[in-house]
C-alpha cells in the first residue's frame, strides 16, 4: 500500500484504513502528508492478526478523541514515522503493539521527526513488548502497555515529559495534570529506559513549578543529559522548582552521565529552593550535577542534615559518589559542595513527600568560604597598578601650559593678524 497525500474530515473520518484478518499482513508507504479532523477520526489505522510495517512522513488528527496512528498486530508491528501530531481528549499520537503478550514492536521517531498530540497523551501500548525508538523529538505522555517495554533516546533524540492538554477542543493547552505519569512502563518484569549519549530526557516548561513521574520501570541507563532546569527546557531562566520522580529499580550513571537543574545558591534549609531528581529505587555509577543558578548569591549553609538544599534522593541502595558536580559551584564569596547523608544520617524531616517513607540517601549542596574571592582582590590591585605603570605621566596632572604670545602685528591689521591678536592666553586675562 503506498499513499500521497489525503485531506478528510467528518465524524470518525479516516485518512488510511486497512485490516488484514487472514493474517498476511500489511505494509504501508506514506510519502505525503496525511490529515483528519473530526471527532473520532483516525489518520491512519492499521489492524492485522499479521504483521504491520509502515513508514509515514506527517500525519496529524485533529478533534476529540482523534488519534494520528493506530497499528495494532497479532504477529508484531514496526512504525517509522516523521511528524505527528493527535487530537485532545482521549487522543492518542500513536497507539501501536501486539495485542498478544510477548509479541515485540517497535515504534522509531526518525531524526527530524517529531510526536506530540493535544491530549499529550503521545503513545499508548498495547499487551506485547513495545520498543519506543527516538532518534528525534517527542513530547507528552507514555503509557506503555502489560509486557517488557523499552523507551531508548539516540543521540540527537529528545523526550520531554509533560502533561499539559487541551481540554474543551480550542487547540490551546489548558490544564496541567501534574499527578498523573507521564511515563508509564506498565507491569512487565524487565522495563528499561536507555538514555544514549547526546540523547536529552527533559522536562517541558509549563508553570514555575512542574513535576515529571516515571513508573514502572525496572532499569534506568544514563549516558546523556537529563536535565530538569527550565533554561534547557525552553524557558528563560533556570527556574528552579521542578522535580523528577524515577520508580525505578537501579538507575545508573554510566560514562557521559549528565543531570542539570537549577537551584538558588543561598543558606537553604527552610528556604531552600531547587530542582530536584527523585529516584524510587537504587543508584550505581556517578552522575554528574551542573547547577544552573537561579539568582543566589551566596550564603553560609552550615554543614548539618537539614543544612543546605537537598538536588538528589535515593530511597534504594547507593552511594556517597552516585551524583559529584561536573564543575565547582561557586557563589559570592561562597564554594558548594555536594555532601551524601546516608539513609543512617539523612533527616527524615527532609524526605521529599514524592519518595515512600524509607531511609534514604539526601544528596544536598552545602558552602563553605571560597578563598578565592582574595585571589579575585588582589587580581584586581594588581590590575590596576599594572595599569597605572603602562600610563606612566599620562596619569599625573599636567602643568599649566605656556601662554602663546601674540604675533608681531603689522600697520595694517588683517584679519587673520586680528584672530590671533584676540585669542586668550592660559591663565588670567
Amino acid at each position: 500500500l503506498r499513499v500521497a497525500d489525503i485531506d478528510t474530515q467528518g465524524l470518525g473520518a479516516f485518512g488510511v484504513r486497512a485490516t488484514d484478518t487472514a493474517g498476511g499482513g500489511i505494509e504501508a508507504w506514506v510519502s505525503g502528508l496525511v490529515a483528519t479532523s473530526g471527532d473520532g477520526a483516525t489518520g491512519i489505522e492499521l489492524g492485522s492478526t499479521g504483521t504491520i510495517q509502515l513508514v509515514a512522513n506527517a500525519v496529524s488528527s485533529s478533534g476529540e478523541d482523534a488519534t494520528a496512528i493506530s497499528a495494532l498486530g497479532e504477529a508484531g508491528v514496526t512504525l517509522e514515522v516523521g511528524t505527528v501530531q493527535g487530537g485532545w481528549d482521549a487522543a492518542n499520537g500513536v497507539q501501536f503493539g501486539s495485542t498478544v503478550a510477548g509479541i515485540a514492536s517497535t515504534l522509531t521517531v526518525v531524526a527530524g521527526g517529531d510526536l506530540s498530540a493535544l491530549s499529550d497523551q503521545t503513545v499508548r501500548g498495547a499487551a506485547g513488548d513495545e520498543a519506543v525508538v527516538l532518534a528525534g523529538h517527542a513530547v507528552g505522555g507514555m503509557e506503555l502497555g502489560a509486557g517488557d517495554d523499552t523507551l531508548r533516546i539516540l543521540q540527537g533524540g529528545r523526550f520531554d515529559l509533560r502533561n499539559f492538554a487541551d481540554t474543551d477542543g480550542d487547540g490551546q493547552r489548558d490544564t496541567e495534570g501534574a499527578s498523573a505519569p507521564n511515563l508509564s512502563f506498565g507491569a512487565g518484569l524487565d522495563d528499561y529506559l536507555d538514555l544514549r549519549t547526546g540523547g536529552v530526557l527533559g522536562l517541558a516548561v509549563v508553570g514555575p513549578d512542574d513535576i515529571g513521574t516515571i513508573t514502572g520501570l525496572e532499569t534506568f541507563d544514563n549516558r546523556g543529559l537529563i536535565t530538569l532546569a527550565d533554561a534547557g527546557n525552553g524557558g528563560s531562566a533556570p527556574g528552579a522548582g521542578d522535580k523528577l520522580y524515577a520508580q525505578a529499580g537501579i538507575y545508573t550513571g554510566l560514562t557521559g552521565a549528565l543531570l542539570h537543574l537549577g537551584a538558588r545558591p543561598h543558606a537553604g534549609g527552610a528556604t531552600q529552593l531547587t530542582d530536584r531528581f527523585l529516584i524510587d529505587g537504587g543508584a550505581d555509577g556517578t552522575t554528574l550535577v551542573s547547577i544552573l543558578n537561579d539568582l543566589g548569591q551566596g550564603a553560609a549553609t552550615g554543614n548539618g542534615n537539614t543544612d543546605g538544599i537537598s538536588i538528589a534522593q535515593v530511597s534504594g541502595m547507593a552511594g556517597p559518589a552516585a551524583f559529584q558536580l561536573a564543575n565547582p559551584e561557586v557563589a559570592g564569596a561562597w564554594r558548594y559542595e555536594i555532601v551524601a547523608f546516608d539513609p543512617g544520617s539523612s533527616a527524615a524531616s527532609e524526605r521529599d513527600v514524592m519518595l515512600p517513607a524509607n531511609p534514604f540517601w539526601d544528596y544536598r549542596l552545602q558552602s563553605s568560604f571560597y578563598d578565592g574571592v582574595f585571589e579575585y582582590a588582589a587580581l584586581a590591585q594588581g590590575a590596576n597598578l599594572l595599569a597605572q605603570a603602562a600610563l606612566g605621566g599620562l596619569l599625573e596632572r599636567p602643568d599649566e601650559p605656556p601662554a602663546i604670545a601674540a604675533p608681531a602685528q603689522s600697520a595694517d591689521l588683517g584679519a587673520t593678524d586680528a584672530q590671533l591678536a584676540v585669542r586668550p592666553t592660559a591663565g588670567d586675562g
